[in-house]
């Protein structure tokens, strides 16, 4: 249960006891007031037959009076703690007050404590002894007067004994609700707990899709940039070179058709992997294909050179994973930009293994003008793409070169 429905459910209790506890005080008053005439009145009859006269001149006045006091003060008083002990001391000089002097024992015997029920039994007998001397007109001591009086001892023992279960009761009722309270309190914080770590997978597995996409993103760039400048080098080819034969033009337009294919066909799959997952997924490509560029590039017409610094080509494929696919991603992308902007010039790679590290070395000669239209974020996506694995990447230009040095840790 939410702790607002807990607090809510303890505010209606409350308020349906509200009603009762309002008027309490009130029923105390008026039983006490009908049971106070009721003792008044068997007094007065007892003295009647007694003969006792006296006592009728001003004595019941004040008995009257002093109880009449007693009965109403007794309701307000509820939790009044030791102020209680005024109404048993009321009782010794009127017999009205003796319902409102019960009453009081009773709550005196709330407080649980020895010495106040020590202090009331003794005030019960002093109290009756006061009340008889003042009835008779005289103080006796006789045996049933002290009889009378130490039978106020067990009687006043029971109300107090009455007055410590009621306390006892309403302390266990209070442990209780304080209980279910803080049990409410303790699930409506484990419910707020779930509900925000819920949010917190969902958050987590939003940024997880969105990065996945923003890697898709770059791949398609990565891949699509490859083709696509090869469907406008051998275009540009075809604007500018005349001297071509109609066997060269049909192997240029082949080319061409081959690449818009490839470039489509890429472009697909990774529309199909944004869309939902497929279970027959082409695998990522690893390090071990880039002589396969090197490749495609030199039937293209490139001049690309290929020299392993410490390693051999077959090292190449124990480089897996996600350090492999970003090695072949980095080396297309090298490739791509040394034909957009030196498309004639010749093209050095290097690998080189560089303790617990794969060095690419990417070196081309300058152009002294390029009409090759480019947003500048191949590279960057580089930069960025080897920075997320951990790398470095330095990039400088010296006369008449073009250098970019990339360094991939390198996990098997």
């Amino acid at each position: 249960m939410p702790l607002s429905a807990g607090t809510s459910l303890a505010t209606s209790n409350n308020e349906r006891l509200a009603g009762p506890r309002r008027w309490r005080p009130f029923a105390v008053s008026a039983a006490c007031f009908v049971l106070g005439v009721v003792i008044f009145g068997i007094q007065i009859e007892t003295l009647e037959e007694d003969g006792l006269s006296s006592y009728e001149n001003g004595l019941l006045l004040w008995d009257f009076l002093v109880g009449f006091v007693a009965v109403i003060a007794v309701g307000p008083m509820s939790r009044a703690g030791r102020w209680n002990y005024l109404l048993l001391l009321a009782s010794a000089v009127s017999a009205f007050a003796t319902p409102a002097a019960m009453v009081a024992v009773v709550r005196l015997g709330g407080l649980r404590r020895r010495r106040d029920d020590v202090a009331v039994l003794a005030l019960l007998v002093a109290t009756g002894l006061v009340q008889t001397a003042l009835t008779e007109q005289r103080l006796s001591l006789d045996w049933s007067t002290l009889l009378w009086s130490l039978i106020m001892v067990p009687i006043g023992y029971a109300f107090l004994a009455w007055g410590r279960s009621r306390a006892e009761r309403a302390e266990l009722l209070a442990s209780w609700k304080a209980q279910a309270i803080a049990a409410q309190r303790e699930r409506a914080a484990i419910e707020r707990e779930h509900a925000a770590l819920a949010r917190s997978k969902q958050i987590d597995a939003e940024r997880a899709r969105s990065e996945e996409r923003t890697a898709i993103a770059r791949d398609m760039h990565d891949s699509l940039s490859h083709h696509l400048s090869l469907i406008a080098m051998h275009a540009g080819a075809l604007a500018y070179r005349e001297d071509l034969s109609p066997e060269q033009m049909r192997a240029t337009a082949r080319t061409l058709r081959d690449a818009a294919g490839t470039a489509n066909t890429e472009l697909r799959e990774v529309l199909s992997a944004l869309r939902s997952p497929t279970p027959d997924a082409r695998p990522l490509p690893s390090a071990r294909d880039v002589l396969t560029l090197v490749e495609d590039a030199r039937a293209q017409g490139r001049l690309v050179t290929v020299n392993f610094e410490g390693l051999e080509e077959t090292d190449l494929g124990t480089l897996t994973g996600t350090n492999g696919a970003a090695v072949h991603r980095i080396v297309s992308e090298l490739v791509v930009n040394a034909g957009k902007h030196a498309p004639d010039a010749p093209l050095a790679l290097t690998f080189r293994r560089d303790e617990d590290a794969l060095v690419v070395v990417s070196t081309n000669p300058t152009a002294a003008s390029s009409e090759a239209l480019s947003t500048g974020l191949g590279l960057v996506g580089v930069g960025e793409r080897v920075r997320l694995l951990g790398g470095t990447m330095n990039r400088r230009e010296t006369p008449g070169y073009f250098t970019v040095e990339v360094g991939i840790p390198w996990r098997s």
